[in-house]
């Protein structure tokens, strides 16, 4: 006597051929990367508060603390924006990475100098951005780099800042890399990095997202597991047919 298949096991086999067609589709579609070059590039000097250089060639960072018989007014920051437009809403980051092209280093050695990345968190623009009217940070930094003994890229990690910028939850004004770590004598020394107006070696954004499916691969992923169950329920009446 022939076991009869029953809905329920009928269901069960739909299910099994959802479980082994879904990763793929899902395989297929969730994972990217997206490089982004800047819109907004500038370097703020504390000694000239006036002066905008979002025209400039370089930015620069370098602490604001000289010898101490000199005034502390050494500070140089870069500022750098990103348009995210192109990332997918609703994408999960995985990671993202900012990229600046470490190429000289005025007066002193810069090696090991920990520069750090802070989320910008009022608008700007580099062709009017001064020291007296530079954007307001937050008050946790983001994340640090270590400037290396060979001339070469830095990297800052800005992963969660990204996230929050996608999710909106936070607004997305760039980020502002700085050299926090005390000086304290002549020469103060200064980082300085490729700007998007020298043309090579420009800075950009490295974003790696994992995407939900869209309606769309949703739609197809419900289709396949409906043609499975039709597949299978034309079959088995075709052999209770035959064996009738």
């Amino acid at each position: 006597m022939k076991k009869r298949i029953t809905k329920p096991m009928l269901l069960l086999f739909a299910l099994i051929t959802a479980l082994i067609i879904v990763p793929q589709v899902k395989a297929q579609s969730r994972s990217g990367s997206i490089i982004l070059n800047p819109t907004d590039d500038a370097c703020i000097w504390m000694e000239h508060p006036d002066n905008n250089y979002g025209a400039g060639s370089y930015l620069r960072t370098r602490n604001r603390y000289g010898h101490p018989e000199h005034p502390t007014y050494w500070e140089i920051n870069s500022l750098i924006k990103f348009d995210l437009t192109s990332v997918p809403p609703g994408a999960s980051i995985v990671s993202a990475k900012l990229y600046l092209y470490y190429y000289d280093c005025i007066f002193h050695n810069c090696t090991g100098r920990n520069l750090s990345c802070w989320r910008i968190t009022s608008d700007w623009d580099e062709g009017t951005v001064t020291w007296n009217t530079q954007p307001s940070c937050t008050s946790v930094v983001t994340s640090y780099s270590a400037v290396p003994s060979a001339y070469g890229w830095m990297d800052w990690d800005v992963t969660s800042d990204v996230q929050a910028f996608i999710d909106a939850e936070r607004t997305n004004y760039g980020w502002e890399i700085k050299d926090t770590t005390y000086w304290g004598d002549y020469n103060v020394p200064g980082t300085d990095f490729r700007a998007k107006e020298y043309g090579d070696y420009i800075p950009y954004l490295e974003i790696h997202i994992e995407q939900a499916p869209s309606i769309t691969q949703w739609g197809l992923i419900a289709l396949l597991i409906i043609m499975a169950g039709i597949a299978t329920w034309v079959v088995l009446k075709r052999r209770r047919v035959v064996t009738a």
